[in-house]
């Protein structure tokens, strides 16, 4: 796995160095985010998208991520009887953040039988 060290330059002038991030997909929209002019130094609005077969189950994973103080719908996705369960929390963004919610996401999303299918933000 290649490694890249990002500086980025908050709006206050000072530089923040955002750690070494590898080439995996988060930090591939981390990298895009920088070169359109990111600042991280903000928290943001950070939306988290999961897919389940049932309601039932995207019920069932909406409870566990209101339990991490996130704010959570459920809607029909409307494409092969899917639910999509949104989860959205404002944070600053960092690799390391990233990563950690990811792995609560992927336990979560398994444990009822979904999938965690990343995340979005506006810049």
């Amino acid at each position: 796995m290649q490694i890249n060290q990002l500086i980025v330059k908050s709006n206050s002038g000072l530089k923040m160095n955002i750690k070494k991030i590898p080439e995996d997909r988060d930090g591939s929209v981390l990298r895009l985010m920088k070169n359109h002019g990111a600042d991280f130094s903000k928290k943001r609005s950070v939306d988290f998208f999961f897919y389940f077969k049932d309601e039932t189950s995207a019920n069932l994973a909406k409870a566990a991520l209101q339990e991490l103080d996130l704010e959570v719908e459920i809607t029909d996705n409307g494409k092969n009887n899917e639910w999509l369960c949104l989860a959205t929390t404002k944070l600053n963004l960092g690799y390391n953040t990233l990563i950690k919610y990811r792995k609560k996401f992927e336990q979560i999303a398994e444990k009822f039988n979904g999938e965690y299918d990343g995340w979005e933000t506006m810049l």
